[in-house]
Formats: structure tokens, C-alpha cells, sequence
């Protein structure tokens, strides 16, 4: 799932939480079931970069300027007013990614290998190594960013 996605999610936690740990364990547990939609893009496995590559590419050329436009975009119209209860629920719902993602920077630590495994089997609970083409993930992704935003300013 898009981070972006997550981060929406985590907009509408922090929105309608009212304690800063609830909302960052209400955010990462999100992240989990979120990502139990098959969202695995078969497009990517033809890329001919490893997975770390793949990872800091999509991750810093696509999601944080996505993520940082959306937020930007609450801030300056007065949609939001930040909190810590919104960075903790933001936090939460992103953390996944980046716990798991370590595993491959810091193969040999266990706490990361332990939120790879969770990551994974989030992933194939319900689709077992299921890839999708982008012409179903995408609009996908974007229908649940749309509901997220939505259901924030709602």
C-alpha cells in the first residue's frame, strides 16, 4: 500500500483520537490491516534494481513529496491543526514500512527481522504472493486515499 495511504489513515486516527499512544498503536495496527488488501504491484518485479533501491525510489521520489503535498496542502488552508495526537497516529500508521524496510539495511538485528515477518504475512493473509497490474492497484489506492481524505474533512 501506498504510504501515502497510510499517512491519510493516520489523519483520520489522530483526528478522532484524543491521546497520543492510543492513536500511534491505532495508526501501526492500521498499517497491518491496510496492507492485508492485495496492493502488490507485478510491475515492480521486472525492475532490475534490488529491493533496496526499489524501496528509496519509491520512497523519496514518490511518497514523501506525495505525503509532504498533502499535509502541506491541509496546513495552508487551515484544515488541520496539528497536534501531537496527529504526529503519533501519522507515525504509527507509516512506522511498518520503515521497521521492516531496516531488516534489509540491518540484516542481522532480530527486532527488525520480527517486523519483516509480521509485514509479511500481513501481506499473503488473504492473497497468498498475489500481484496485482497497476491498472487495478492504482485506482485502488487512490479510491482509498480519496476515502480517507473524505472522511478527515468530513
Amino acid at each position: 500500500m501506498f504510504l501515502t495511504i497510510h499517512a491519510a489513515s493516520g489523519l483520520v486516527i489522530g483526528k478522532y483520537t484524543g491521546s497520543v499512544l492510543p492513536a500511534f498503536l491505532i495508526g501501526f495496527v492500521s498499517h497491518i490491516i491496510l496492507d492485508m488488501i492485495p496492493h502488490d504491484p507485478v510491475e515492480m518485479d521486472k525492475w532490475k534494481m534490488s529491493e533496496v533501491k526499489k524501496f528509496m525510489v519509491i520512497e523519496f521520489f514518490i511518497e514523501f513529496p506525495l505525503i509532504a503535498i498533502m499535509l502541506a496542502a491541509l496546513t495552508w488552508s487551515g484544515l488541520i491543526t496539528w497536534s501531537w495526537v496527529y504526529v503519533a497516529a501519522i507515525v504509527g500508521a507509516v512506522a511498518m514500512d520503515f521497521l521492516w524496510g531496516m531488516k534489509k539495511l540491518v540484516p542481522k538485528c532480530k527486532i527488525f527481522g520480527l517486523f519483516e515477518k509480521i509485514n509479511h504475512l500481513s501481506h499473503i493473509i488473504f492473497a497468498k504472493n498475489y500481484h496485482i497490474r497497476w491498472q487495478i492497484w492504482l485506482p485502488l489506492q487512490v479510491l482509498l486515499l480519496v476515502i480517507f481524505l473524505l472522511i478527515y474533512l468530513w
